[in-house]
């Protein structure tokens, strides 16, 4: 079976990116797991990172995605670009993320909004 399954490329630009273009498109920001690493071990999975996608942007053959990245407060300069002609390509994402590791693909992580203010007013009287 794992010779059937299309490649981390391959995902992230037929499967992953019309996502995040569909959550921009309604205005709405889109989380997203940044893959740095390939490997069984899982304490490996701490290289990956996450940031918030708020822009996504296609022309021919190109794709960007603005995103936000905390690693980076208060740049809203953070972009991913991924060239969409070469999907089985092996090439890394581009990008000026703060990792010091290449992305190799991206996938939309769930998550819903919530109000916080159950949690931060208990927070907020205990200081």
């Amino acid at each position: 079976l794992f010779g059937l399954r299309a490649g981390l490329r391959r995902l992230t630009i037929r499967d992953e990116l019309p996502r995040v273009e569909a959550g921009i498109g309604r205005e709405r920001p889109v989380l997203l797991g940044l893959v740095t690493v390939r490997s069984a071990t899982p304490t490996q999975l701490a290289e990956c990172h996450i940031v918030l996608a708020y822009g996504c942007t296609r022309t021919a053959g190109w794709a960007e995605v603005a995103v936000y990245d905390p690693n980076s407060p208060g740049r809203d300069d953070i972009t991913i670009g991924v060239d969409t002609t070469d999907p089985g390509g092996a090439r890394p994402l581009a990008h000026n993320v703060g990792l010091r590791r290449p992305i190799r693909g991206f996938f939309v992580l769930p998550y819903r909004v919530a109000d916080p203010a159950p949690v931060a007013g208990p927070l907020r009287r205990a200081a």
